[in-house]
């Protein structure tokens, strides 16, 4: 009898019927939006405009961000002052328009400076202060008949504007060391300005 009694009461407290009651999904945003009503409510309530505040700000946040990072990159136009030619004797020769080369040689270039990374002319430089920028770096040219190793120097005044590219080679295989460096200078006047 206690057994019917404890059955009894467990199915009297199972639930018969279940509720039928379905939550629909809630409709598109952009459906929302067509509708005026809906529209003027979310942008002009309490809570549309805080929301809305957000997103300007956000928005605004990042285009000061993507500026800054823009601006912390300058290039330098700079036009060829002159060049140089280390002769074996220890003396420099200065090239003249009469030289074979020159129409190559004497061309304008331009230099990257990123501030926020050190780089310099497209690589880590190896001196970033307020007066000298420096990067050093070495390239390989293979020819018919061998190698020539190539050190690059790239010096730029920042006080004078004065950008100075130094060129040292040597033949792989017979050379040694380096020889002396063909020198080109530029004048980069915009590096006179404080970046």
């Amino acid at each position: 009898m206690a057994e019917w009694l404890k059955a009894h009461a467990w199915k009297a407290c199972k639930r018969e019927t279940v509720s039928r009651v379905r939550i629909p999904l809630s409709p598109p945003l952009f459906n929302d939006l067509a509708q005026p009503e809906i529209y003027n409510k979310m942008i002009w309530s309490p809570y549309g405009r805080q929301q809305m505040k957000k997103f300007f700000i956000i928005i605004i946040l990042s285009l000061l961000i993507s500026e800054i990072s823009y601006a912390k990159a300058v290039k330098l136009n700079c036009s060829f002052k002159d060049a140089y030619d280390s002769m074996s004797d220890g003396s420099v020769r200065k090239l003249s328009s009469n030289n074979e080369n020159y129409h190559i040689i004497s061309q304008d270039t331009v230099v990257t400076i990123d501030e926020a990374r050190k780089f310099f002319a497209g690589g880590k430089a190896d001196r970033f202060d307020d007066e000298i920028i420096k990067i050093t770096w070495v390239e390989d040219l293979k020819g018919p008949k061998g190698t020539i190793k190539l050190k690059k120097s790239w010096k730029l005044n920042r006080i004078t504007g004065v950008l100075v590219k130094d060129v040292y080679s040597k033949v792989v295989g017979r050379d040694s060391s380096y020889g002396s460096p063909f020198t080109l200078r530029y004048d980069c006047r915009v590096a006179k300005k404080k970046f």
